[in-house]
């Protein structure tokens, strides 16, 4: 296997020469039916580099987009020649931090989209990294007719985090949830999946049953559909051995919205609003945050704007303490610096125009905790508790009207 020096290889590989799949069957597991595939990168005439090491490289020299749909045309066109029934599952892999989501005008692809029910696979890699990114490449994906899926689940809180954000069509559960022994963290991991499952009638996939007893314990843990040596080792398709279309994912779900305006008008379109002073609007918000810190395991994101950097100042050591462990904090403002601020917060600069920038948010949203709160300055009043005017308020525990708001703000993280 080659090692991330070898840099000439890499670039070869990233460059799509010697580009080959294999494919590692998704089986059903209470009837065994192999209902897809998923297509696993290879270079084996460059003695098979890492494909995570490949696609590292691919980002770094800007050639990812193209290695991503030298990808999925590969994946296709195989699938295709070995004899994939139509309507079966295929699974490909791709990158959260690329822009790519399968163009328009490429015969394979658009031949693949109408033929099999094509899912999207992100990796756990750089989830975070560009959010905007992210929920551009996912509503682009299903406005194409692909279901999206969310791999490595468990694995980090990162994955966990963004199940909302995303909406994935496919849960895949990290081979550690399936062959680790129970504890305390996994069973918590378990528990926000399953309620995801609840919420949107998602399939769960259990990664890793290399053994009779991961089969009998992906099994327990609510997994309908599973991969791993014990059902089936990565090479060519069987076309008799595959099923026809996964009843579990008949249902496309549609495009996420991703406004861009006022949190606050967001919010108060299903939440009631009332008007309170000063200081128990900044009450309020630093209650909301600091309860976000008492969720050891499965931390939540913390999306928060502010009118000014120096009302962030008062409230910046409660939140360098979130950074520290949630996968993610923000702070949004006109003035704020772009970038780290300082134990895992960041900084992202608004325009001056820019409506969430004359308005206080504050969102946490994770497996297992949902809050949005927005306030904005009454115009009409012009003095109030120490000298400001109060505020307008509005505060909501809907899980889709925070995931509504979670993804105004990340969709302004470019």
């Amino acid at each position: 296997m080659l090692s991330p020096s070898s840099g000439g290889e890499l670039s070869t590989a990233a460059a799509g020469v010697g580009l080959t799949m294999v494919y590692q069957p998704v089986v059903t597991l209470s009837t065994g039916q192999v209902v897809g595939y998923e297509a696993l990168a290879r270079w084996p005439s460059l003695r098979d580099p890492a494909p995570q090491c490949v696609f590292s490289h691919a980002k770094a020299v800007g050639a990812l987009v193209d290695l991503e749909r030298q990808v999925m045309r590969t994946a296709i066109s195989g699938a295709a020649s070995q004899g994939l029934p139509d309507s079966a599952t295929l699974l490909i892999n791709s990158e959260p931090a690329s822009s790519y989501s399968a163009d328009y005008g490429d015969d394979v692809i658009d031949d693949g989209l109408g033929r099999f029910q094509i899912v999207v696979e992100l990796t756990e890699r750089h989830l975070l990294a560009n959010p905007a990114t992210l929920l551009k490449k996912v509503a682009a994906l299903r406005a194409r007719g692909c279901r999206i899926a969310l791999d490595d689940v468990g694995a980090s809180h990162e994955s966990l985090a963004l199940l909302d954000v995303v909406g994935p069509d496919v849960v895949k559960l990290d081979m550690t949830v399936v062959q680790a022994a129970p504890h305390v963290d996994q069973t918590r991991t378990l528990a926000g999946v399953l309620a995801y499952r609840e919420n949107t009638g998602a399939a769960i996939v259990a990664e890793g049953i290399e053994t009779e007893a991961h089969y009998r314990r992906a099994v327990t843990l609510g997994a309908t559909l599973g991969q791993g040596f014990h059902l089936g080792r990565p090479g060519s398709i069987d076309p008799a051995a595959a099923g026809a279309s996964n009843p579990s994912l008949s249902r496309l779900r549609p495009p996420p919205v991703q406004p861009r305006g006022s949190v606050f008008d967001l919010i108060a379109t299903g939440a009631p609003t009332f008007t309170v002073d000063y200081d128990t609007a900044q009450a309020l918000t630093q209650t909301i945050a600091r309860k976000s810190r008492h969720h050891v395991i499965n931390q939540p994101i913390v999306l928060t704007s502010v009118p000014s950097a120096a009302e962030y100042a008062e409230l910046r050591t409660g939140f360098r303490a979130l950074g520290v462990s949630s996968p993610l904090v923000a702070v949004f403002g006109i003035d704020m610096p772009d970038g780290p601020l300082g134990d895992g917060v960041r900084g992202v600069r608004l325009e001056p125009s820019d409506p969430l920038g004359r308005e206080t948010a504050l969102v946490t949203l994770g497996c297992d905790v949902a809050t949005a709160l927005a306030a904005r300055p009454r115009r009409d009043v012009t003095t109030g508790t120490r000298g400001m005017p109060p505020y307008d308020i509005t505060i909501t525990h809907n899980r889709d009207l925070v995931t509504q708001a979670a993804r105004t703000f990340l969709g302004r993280m470019t």
